[in-house]
């Protein structure tokens, strides 16, 4: 076996597979979902809004599907039945076009999706017990897969209604289902027999506190990023395809991030991992909200993706896996998942609608640039210890 790949008794290409399309899937809501919402008549503060819906339930669903799949060991078991759910649940947004209705159903379906990911960490993480550097080469095939959806369907849409991205989306859902069912069932846990504390123990430690802070605040930032940045885009002239392209390089750059992330992740250390990123998330979104009539410098901006996401996200997941060991570890991703990209993120989303309408994007932009200063400071003063 070689060092630089996963074990063989490592399913990657199912794994990769899951991945692969639950980010395809990713691709097509985060740059044209809003867009879509635009198009049928939605207002900024309602968009911002419902993007703050599709993520608030990452709050709830991952940490009760992860507290199931902990007592009754069940991952893929709910995996395969989540994803079920959300094709089924997807196929209300064909009838629905007022806000209310068109809540409801996001809620509905991403209370389902949204359950997904972080039990495929722990499956991932348990296929690679005793070898977790080896997770960010599976991973990528996530980014990938958003890469192929973003470039293709920003393609298709220079030519087609946008009436069209909630048909792809669904596909995607199927294909969704379709790849969980070719998963295989794990029966490795963690080895040793470690004491696992109490639940309140892991909120006293500052350490683990500070993390889920950091966690949230760098999602925060991401929020006018996830909710406007196509429509910033469009409002500067460029095309659903250069648009698409644009997102694309950002998690091209994320992708070559991950193909090395194995040898960084163990000689710089979580703490400056994240640093690291949130340094370049900072600078990321004021080139984003100051320059985005300069093709050149939003190119910039989205090779920055490999640090304001990557190197936060393969940092945070191998310090959730240190953290939270076997018994906590669908709890341990539920936390981080709900903390950062469910209560961060939606709050994001949220503050970016209201933010878009009373003071523009392009200090909508600077304020998520300062939210990643403040994380960078958090980070610095509460996880000195964190190697």
């Amino acid at each position: 076996m070689s060092s630089d790949s996963p074990p063989n008794t490592v399913p990657v290409r199912s794994l990769a597979s899951v991945y692969g399309w639950y980010f395809v899937i990713l691709g097509i809501l985060v740059p044209y979902w809003a867009p879509y919402l635009q198009s049928q008549g939605f207002s900024s503060s309602e968009i911002g809004i419902l993007l703050a819906i599709l993520m608030a339930t990452k709050v709830i669903a991952p940490l009760v599907w992860g507290l199931l799949a902990d007592y009754f060991f069940c991952s893929l078991r709910l995996v395969r039945i989540g994803t079920l759910c959300s094709v089924v649940a997807f196929a209300g947004v064909f009838g629905v076009d007022a806000f209310w209705p068109m809540a409801f159903v996001m809620a509905c379906f991403s209370f389902f999706w949204n359950a997904v990911l972080p039990l495929l960490e722990v499956i991932t993480l348990r296929f690679l017990v005793g070898q977790t550097q080896f997770y960010s080469r599976i991973r990528l095939w996530g980014s990938i897969g958003f890469i192929v959806a973003v470039l293709g369907v920003g393609g298709l849409l220079d030519f087609i209604s946008l009436d069209w991205v909630p048909w792809l989306c669904w596909l995607a859902f199927w294909g969704l289902w379709l790849a969980s069912l070719a998963l295989p069932m794990s029966t490795k846990r963690a080895s040793g027999t470690a004491v696992v504390p109490p639940h309140k123990m892991y909120f006293r430690m500052t350490p683990v506190v500070g993390f889920f802070a950091v966690a949230a605040l760098v999602q925060l930032a991401h929020g006018p990023y996830y909710a406007f940045f196509s429509i910033h885009l469009q409002n500067h002239g460029y095309s659903h395809t250069t648009i698409g392209s644009l997102w694309a390089l950002g998690v091209l750059a994320e992708v070559i991030l991950f193909l090395f992330m194995h040898q960084l992740l163990p000689k710089l250390g979580v703490r400056n991992c994240l640093m690291l990123g949130l340094l370049g998330a900072a600078l990321r979104w004021f080139m984003i909200g100051w320059w985005a009539d300069s093709l050149v410098l939003i190119t910039l901006a989205q090779l920055l993706h490999a640090l304001s996401f990557g190197a936060c996200h393969a940092a945070s997941i191998e310090f959730v896996h240190r953290q939270f060991p076997e018994g906590l570890a669908g709890r341990g991703q539920a936390l981080y998942s709900g903390i950062s990209f469910g209560l961060g993120a939606g709050l994001g989303a949220l503050a970016a609608g209201y933010g878009w309408e009373s003071l523009g994007a392009a200090m909508t932009f600077s304020m998520a640039s300062l939210v990643c200063v403040l994380g960078l400071w958090l980070t610095y003063v509460v996880l000195p210890q964190v190697r």
